[in-house]
């Protein structure tokens, strides 16, 4: 049960780790847009299949593992639908419940890059590991609730922060569907090396 705690902890810090910084944005963003349409419970469901995805990609093998690949394209043409849903030009329905769908998406879509902790959460096993990717979901989870307030007493400009939400949603999706999130998350670690341990 201790290292359950530990490798969540882990996972909190590494939310600021280089490889997760492409995916903050993103994030936030998707937190926006479930901030404005107050959807019940999205935080807690976001999470939990995130960290579900995360630990299944990470199991070591198995299906999941082999068709890696194949469900980045399908996490990112998830992602970009979903940001087109945001700026209002695509009608998906089902969208505002959407967001176990959308933590798998984003799960499947990062490719993380193992550093120590994250190793030593896989050594662990399966819940440790979905620990892990919870923890790095907290940014997500946790911002919710401030933004909903936020978005409360936000009018003029909601339309204006939902387009912007839905762009960096949209950019994102296709970044993954391209291949190229991991070589942003490899350029950003040489860039802020004293980052690299926090995963």
């Amino acid at each position: 049960m201790i290292e359950i705690f530990q490798a969540f902890g882990s996972g909190v810090t590494g939310a600021l780790g280089a490889p997760m910084l492409p995916l903050l944005p993103a994030l936030l963003a998707w937190a926006w847009t479930s901030a404005r349409d107050r959807t019940a419970f999205a935080p807690l469901g976001f999470a939990a299949s995130f960290a579900l995805g995360f630990a299944l990609l990470n199991a070591g093998a198995g299906w999941f593992v082999d068709h890696a690949d194949s469900g980045a394209v399908l996490a990112g043409l998830a992602i970009a639908a979903y940001g087109l849903h945001a700026m209002g030009a695509l009608r998906v329905p089902g969208a505002q419940e959407g967001a176990p769908v959308l933590g798998l998406a984003f799960a499947f879509g990062w490719a993380p890059m193992p550093g120590a902790s994250l190793a030593a959460a896989v050594q662990f096993g399966a819940l440790a590991t979905a620990a892990y990717g919870a923890g790095l979901a907290v940014f997500a989870w946790l911002a919710n609730p401030v933004l909903s307030r936020i978005s409360r007493g936000i009018f003029s400009g909601a339309r204006n922060c939902a387009r912007i939400a839905g762009m960096t949603l949209f950019a994102t999706g296709l970044a993954i569907v391209a291949g190229l999130f991991a070589e942003i998350g490899f350029a950003l670690d040489g860039i802020f090396p004293a980052l690299r341990s926090l995963g």
